[in-house]
């Protein structure tokens, strides 16, 4: 908003002048008092008319600079402090507005402003109270709630009772730092425009701790730390639902990866558990893993689409052999087979009858 021209009517007031004219007066009437204790001047009546002459002066200079005074939207308390009536504007030599003051009552309510204009006629200063709250900006706008026109600007804002609080420096237009406060939360931001990269870190007294690295408005590094643990996220830009993502938290310990949303492999281990594990998915669900159990041993298990273990490579719980075991699309065994100390045993399930070799297989 380019301001050329004061928009009301500039204040016309002459306290000085007033106060000379009223310290004249002040000075007679004691002036006449010495008279009338050295009796200078003859009887009670001459001292009366003075009294009353010097009176009516004063009452008449004051009754005209208060009507000067209101009718210019000015005045004075009962102690001496002049005052001015919104709004209004101060102009420099020229007519051109310098600062100004606005009181204005809307749909929203009541709004304050002061703003201080510059020698190009654009805002460069503003301080505004209404019912949302206050804020104090620095740097050439062209208008109430535009956009810095250029070069650095800054703003600082109090949201209803304080409980929100913000603070926004920003070059040419482009967010630089970001500092808010809100109740329970925090946020610190460095840069964040929608073409470059943004450092962001916020705190929450409900999701704990986090720090974003983000390009274009797409999160690529994401770090957070809550009550139960620590998490690490890395996106692939253009696509935010493929990511690795690596975790400690009450749950255990795991690191997953997913592409276009959907779960590729996982890697981790149970919170209580020493036996790590390896898992393969298909679909959304788990195809295949490698895990440990009975304290160390290692095993393979495929599982079908209905999620039932189908086959086993494991080594064996009674020697240092091998074992293999196929089950049906229930999970049913049907066949084992396995190293022993004599070789090796098969066994299968045909129609509900067990048959087992018992010969040593090769």
């Amino acid at each position: 908003m380019n301001i050329t021209n004061p928009t009301s009517s500039a204040i016309e007031s002459d306290p000085l002048g007033l106060e000379q004219r009223l310290l004249a007066l002040q000075q007679g009437l004691e002036r006449l008092q010495r008279e009338r204790h050295t009796g200078t001047r003859s009887g009670l009546a001459s001292t009366a008319i003075r009294w009353g002459t010097s009176l009516a002066c004063v009452l008449a200079v004051a009754g005209i600079s208060g009507h000067r005074g209101a009718a210019a939207g000015t005045g004075a308390s009962p102690g001496g402090v002049q005052r001015v009536r919104a709004p209004f504007v101060v102009v420099d030599a020229l007519g051109r507005v310098i600062f100004q003051v606005t009181d204005k009552s809307g749909a929203k309510g009541e709004s304050r402003a002061v703003q201080v204009i510059n020698a190009s006629g654009n805002i460069a200063a503003t301080i505004t109270v209404d019912a949302y709250g206050s804020t104090f900006a620095l740097g050439e706008r062209g208008g109430r709630g535009s956009a810095p026109t250029s070069g650095i600007a800054m703003s600082m804002s109090a949201a209803g009772t304080g409980a929100n609080a913000t603070l926004k420096l920003l070059q040419a237009q482009q967010p630089g730092i970001t500092l808010a406060a809100t109740s329970g939360s925090s946020r610190i931001a460095v840069g964040g425009s929608e073409s470059g990269p943004t450092l962001s870190l916020n705190t929450s007294t409900r999701d704990g701790a986090t720090v974003k690295l983000s390009n274009q408005r797409q999160a690529g590094v994401s770090i957070a730390a809550a009550s139960g643990g620590g998490s690490i996220k890395l996106a692939r830009f253009g696509s935010p639902n493929s990511y690795v993502t690596a975790a400690a938290n009450n749950d255990g310990l795991g690191l997953k990866v997913r592409s276009d949303g959907h779960s590729l492999a996982w890697i981790g281990a149970g919170v209580d558990s020493a036996d790590g594990q390896v898992l393969i998915f298909g679909h959304d669900h788990a195809v295949a893993g490698l895990q440990t159990y009975s304290g160390g041993k290692g095993q393979m298990t495929v599982w079908n689409a209905a999620g039932q273990p189908v086959a086993f490579l494991a080594e064996s719980d009674k020697n240092s052999g091998g074992n293999v075991t196929v089950a049906n699309g229930s999970g049913t065994g049907v066949f084992s087979a396995g190293a022993t100390a004599d070789g090796g045993d098969a066994c299968a399930d045909h129609k509900g009858h067990l048959h087992c070799l018992g010969v040593s297989i090769p």
